[in-house]
């Protein structure tokens, strides 16, 4: 690919859950259409700046920053599906709102409805969350009968549809969404699918059958005990989201498991038993599993493992250098600065949502416990 050059802004659509509309979705800032206005015309010219720019335009950065540190780019990968017809979509990644049944640490407001009590009760704690406490939203009816009629009308033979969260199974436009695509626009199309894997029901098992391909990623974040503390609770556990995936996958041919794990401050010492769990799910010799250990949680920043102590960030190199399938963790580690303040302010959070919670990070993850009082 060109230096300057993605696909993004003429073939590719990212609504978020707050349902704003932009190229993708890494790109910094987004824009909304008039009330009423049709979205995939407006999107036409909607980012006729970012097609002019390309990698420069400043909501670009983060693939930018990417590539600067050798790490793979949504770009990159974008570019990879190659093109598709002019001003046609074919590449629609969307979240139909933050309705979620969790409340995982990483998380926020803006992606799970579960977070809004907590994040409220920090906020008069004192506490900066970096973000603005986001209500309950799902996507208005207009919007999803204008998606729902372009993607039955669509003229390409092949689309890609990836669906975000807050949790997909769990809120109600995404499932009346799924019932309303015509099997013709299913049977051309990659339908890719992030869950918790709390669960979903048979009707809607049938619903998924005709699409093409399933790629169903399941996000798994640590093992044990340190899998209920990350995901806010101990009624949902590691076994039950590999129940929901085994009985996903033997319902349909057409599925392909994944796994989906965000590196935080909360899991980075747990990843070798991360990845002995996941081996142990996929059971896919000889698979690059590498894949499933490249996202990282640059926000909120506080929850960046790059910020650990500079002695831990030491041991850790040298530890998980020796595993393959954590070379993009290395990388990460290595090529990521500092900021002593944000360990400063992850400790903080911790305290305090451990408080709210009634829960204590050196129970399920002491390692911690030692490096409490660096610097």
């Amino acid at each position: 690919m060109s230096e300057k050059f993605c696909f993004s802004p003429w073939h590719h659509m990212n609504i978020n859950n707050k349902g704003t509309i932009k190229p993708c979705c890494v790109f910094l800032d987004s824009k909304s259409p008039e009330d009423g206005e049709n979205i995939f015309e407006w999107y036409k010219t909607a980012y006729d700046d970012v097609k002019q720019e390309g990698l420069i335009h400043k909501g670009c950065l983060p693939c930018k920053k990417s590539e600067d540190l050798k790490m793979p780019s949504r770009r990159e990968w974008r570019g990879s599906l190659g093109e598709g017809k002019a001003d046609e979509i074919t590449y629609l990644d969307m979240s139909f709102g933050n309705t979620c049944n969790l409340k995982c640490r990483m998380c926020e407001s803006r992606n799970s409805t579960k977070w809004i009590k907590d994040e409220q009760e920090l906020v008069k704690q004192g506490f900066d969350l970096e973000r603005q406490i986001i209500k309950k939203y799902e996507m208005p009816d207009e919007r999803l009968d204008q998606i729902v009629e372009y993607l039955n009308n669509l003229k390409s033979k092949n689309f890609t549809l990836e669906i975000k969260g807050g949790e997909p199974f769990v809120t109600d436009q995404f499932l009346k969404f799924i019932d309303r695509l015509s099997d013709e626009f299913k049977a051309k199309t990659e339908l890719v699918i992030f869950s918790n894997g709390t669960g979903v029901s048979d009707y809607y098992i049938e619903k998924l059958k005709p699409f093409k391909v399933i790629k169903c990623n399941l996000s798994i974040e640590a093992t044990g005990q340190l899998y209920n503390y990350i995901r806010g609770g101990d009624k949902h556990s590691m076994n039950n989201a590999v129940d929901f995936m085994t009985r996903m996958y033997k319902s349909l041919p057409n599925l392909t498991p994944g796994v989906s794990v965000t590196t935080t401050m909360y899991n980075i010492f747990d990843l070798p038993n991360l990845l002995t769990e996941i081996k142990n799910y996929m059971s896919w010799p000889d698979h690059d599993y590498s894949r499933a250990f490249s996202s990282f949680s640059y926000y909120p920043t506080y929850q960046d493992p790059a910020h650990l102590p500079d002695a831990t960030k030491r041991k850790l190199i040298l530890k998980y250098s020796k595993e393959p399938s954590f070379r993009q963790i290395v990388k990460y580690l290595k090529n990521r600065k500092r900021d002593s303040s944000k360990w400063k302010k992850f400790k903080e959070f911790t305290e305090s949502l451990d408080e709210l919670r009634n829960e204590n990070l050196f129970d399920v993850a002491p390692e911690f416990r030692k490096i409490w009082h660096e610097e």
